[in-house]
């Protein structure tokens, strides 16, 4: 293929989430003299627009209607996909997955992708859509998509898609290892939020939802306090469930042991900052945050659920523990704090699994063959069909 391959990528807004970190990541890696790759937000265009535009990768944000499925966004798309003559239309998440691949059926664009970010069972089981007529329509547009692209094999086991296993594709996210390199001093990071040297820091970061399991968390600090005072712990994210985790932590008397950071862009100079990270999630498709802490050589105490022990290796590069569990993070805590040898021994392999797994130029390469493959085997069909209407 001599012609730049023209692909689009759809999503509802590029804020600050796992889909469009992704985004932004593959951005910056995707062969770009192969590759003619434009970003389109089909509603605004949120915090992370100027960082993927200055990968020079071309944007279009649709004009925000009042009803979420207008017909003048159906059309703006329309005629987007006309003006650059789109061969691959690859969407994100529930909006975009819905009216992206609605519009690049009835335009005929030759590839139909679907990335699964997250939730990928029954969408009937979902409080947010809750529409028959969406489920339907949704189980059609998995059946026109060319390939449905996972980000864990767990998260593929769990699918309710009835469609043939060979659209199936597991590409495991990668991380923008350049954003991770150290620039901050870890002693400065740690000066800056209030702590000491001698402070023992436990990081959580995470979307402040109940499938976080935060509580547990809470719950084992509670009953490590009493044998090291000076542990720590940061939770990073925001969400609806603030204020009764900051409730819950009041009322176990540790207020003055937890810290609540809020949203933060930092991620990777407070991660400096940790000796441990937590991740105890109750359910995860894969969790960018294990990838973020393995490469900033932090040991791991993460969940037997979902995508997890797919990345993290149990004694290897962490600790797996069953999930609504305190008293196994407290174990698992206590291990990592009396065998620093071992928490550090830990933390460095989880950094060379990153560097030979999960990488953004990885994550870009996978993607970039799956779509030459498709388009090869497009071709090759259509030049089956034409053979055979010749006989």
């Amino acid at each position: 293929m001599n012609e730049k391959i023209n692909v689009l990528h759809i999503i509802e807004r590029l804020d600050l989430g796992g889909a469009e970190v992704l985004l932004l990541t593959f951005a910056k890696n995707v062969d770009k003299d192969k590759f003619k790759v434009i970003f389109c937000c089909i509603d605004e265009k949120g915090s992370l627009f100027e960082a993927i535009a200055n990968e020079g990768v071309k944007i279009v944000c649709l004009k925000p209607t009042r009803y979420i499925y207008g017909c003048k966004r159906i059309f703006a798309l329309m005629q987007l996909i006309k003006k650059e003559n789109i061969d691959i239309v690859n969407t994100h998440l529930h909006t975009a997955n819905y009216i992206g691949r609605l519009v690049a059926y009835m335009m005929g664009v030759k590839i139909i992708c679907k990335a699964e970010h997250g939730y990928t069972g029954d969408y009937r089981k979902q409080d947010i859509i809750n529409i028959p007529k969406y489920v339907k329509i949704n189980m059609f547009l998995d059946r026109i998509s060319d390939a449905i692209v996972y980000v864990s094999g767990a998260q593929l086991r769990n699918s309710s898609n009835k469609i043939s296993s060979e659209k199936k594709i597991v590409i495991y996210n990668g991380l923008d290892t350049e954003r991770f390199e150290f620039r901050n001093d870890r002693n400065s990071t740690r000066k800056a939020l209030g702590l000491c040297d001698e402070d023992k820091v436990i990081g959580i970061v995470s979307n402040l939802h109940k499938y976080k399991g935060h509580i547990y968390i809470l719950s084992s600090l509670e009953k490590i306090l009493p044998f090291y005072p000076l542990l720590k712990l940061l939770i990073v994210g925001e969400g609806p469930e603030k204020s009764s985790l900051e409730k819950y932590v009041n009322d176990l008397g540790i207020k003055n042991n937890v810290i609540f950071l809020g949203g933060r862009k930092d991620v990777p100079e407070l991660m400096r900052a940790f000796d441990i990270l937590v991740v105890p999630s109750l359910f995860e498709s894969f969790g960018m945050t294990l990838i973020e802490g393995m490469y900033s050589k932090l040991p791991i105490i993460g969940t037997n659920v979902g995508g997890i022990p797919e990345i993290l290796k149990d004694g290897e590069t962490g600790i797996l523990i069953p999930p609504r569990d305190s008293e196994a993070i407290k174990n698992a805590l206590l291990k990592l704090i009396e065998n620093p040898a071992l928490a550090k021994s830990m933390g460095e392999r989880g950094r060379e699994i990153v560097l030979s797994k999960f990488t953004g130029q990885r994550y870009a390469r996978e993607m970039e063959r799956l779509y030459i493959s498709l388009l090869e085997e497009r071709t090759e069909k259509l030049k089956k069909e034409n053979q055979q209407c010749q006989k």
